[in-house]
């Protein structure tokens, strides 16, 4: 109804979407065809239906814009390591990635404690479709293949601190004595999230990578290295610190500030949309995207939970992505 009548509202004309489950795209639908711009948070969609869906109605609405962009690809440290990865005099012609986002502790117990009253399907599609998006446009190309192990071995009953000191690294520890907080470690609507991940992926111009997700970290990281024909080129966004060496021994270091969870990327996306409300839309910021990261994403869970490697060929063809 909230949407319907936003949609009825002349004086309306972006709309920012920012709802979970299978709402998302019917949320993002209803502004198009009520002839609204939309700004909607990652990940675009929740299952594949929802991925075509918005596809088709921003086919069907071509004059309006959907504009996703992904906070990380738009960091100083990310833009960084984007250009020296393609001058071909620093690491040479790319072979593949290592990335790795360690949530910290803090951070984790946050969204597990969420979890079950939000109804959460995936942790790595909420956790790590950003990096999944950095991935693929790092390496240049579709995800082809794709294969993943993961569980629940960190936010379980036996896991749960027992001292004072260290529920209050969990933040499970409130001033407020009338205060209830959801437990992260007993949680059975929740007990489908994995807490730890690791993803492989072949991309369609033969760049190989893996990912790691783990959910119980002293300090939040994202750690990147990239090898290439000529060198290494590696560095960790929140230290702000990227190094590249050379098979000839040559290095070189690059010191850049990063602040907040995404490393800066937050005010980068503030100014997109700026700039979008005044009718400047980046390329890389179209629902097309949007789309490609979600729908590897869905692969990645059914890899996990299969134990099976899935191929991503059929629907890229069948999507025209």
């Amino acid at each position: 109804q909230g949407a319907r009548e936003i949609g009825q509202d002349g004086r309306v004309q972006w709309v920012l979407v920012g709802s979970t489950g299978e709402e998302k795209a019917q949320h993002v639908e209803a502004a198009l065809e009520a002839d609204k711009h939309v700004f909607c948070e990652h990940p675009i969609a929740y299952t594949e239906d929802g991925c075509k869906a918005i596809l088709r109605a921003t086919q069907d609405k071509s004059s309006k814009h959907v504009v996703c962009p992904f906070p990380l690809r738009h960091t100083t440290f990310f833009q960084r390591c984007y250009e020296l990865l393609y001058d071909k005099d620093v690491i040479g012609p790319l072979v593949s990635i290592e990335l790795s986002y360690n949530v910290a502790a803090a951070d984790a117990s946050a969204f597990f404690a969420a979890a079950a009253s939000e109804k959460l399907s995936s942790t790595f599609l909420e956790l790590a479709c950003h990096d999944m998006d950095l991935l693929s446009w790092l390496a240049g190309s579709n995800a082809m293949t794709v294969a993943s192990l993961g569980g629940r071995g960190i936010f379980v009953p036996q896991n749960k601190p027992r001292q004072k000191s260290e529920r209050k690294i969990y933040r499970m520890v409130s001033s407020d004595k009338n205060e209830r907080r959801q437990d992260p470690f007993d949680m059975p609507g929740a007990a489908h999230l994995r807490d730890n991940q690791v993803v492989i992926v072949e991309f369609q111009n033969g760049v190989r990578a893996s990912f790691h997700l783990t959910c119980n970290n002293a300090v939040r990281e994202r750690r990147l290295r990239i090898a290439g024909v000529r060198g290494v080129l590696e560095g960790e966004l929140y230290g702000g610190c990227i190094s590249h060496r050379q098979l000839n021994g040559e290095q070189h270091k690059y010191e850049i500030g990063a602040v907040g969870k995404l490393g800066g990327g937050e005010a980068a996306v503030d100014t997109i949309l700026g700039h979008a409300v005044q009718g400047r839309v980046p390329d890389n910021a179209y629902v097309s995207d949007a789309v490609r990261c979600a729908l590897t994403c869905f692969a990645v869970d059914e890899a996990a939970h299969t134990s099976a490697t899935v191929s991503l060929a059929k629907q890229w063809q069948l999507l025209g992505l």
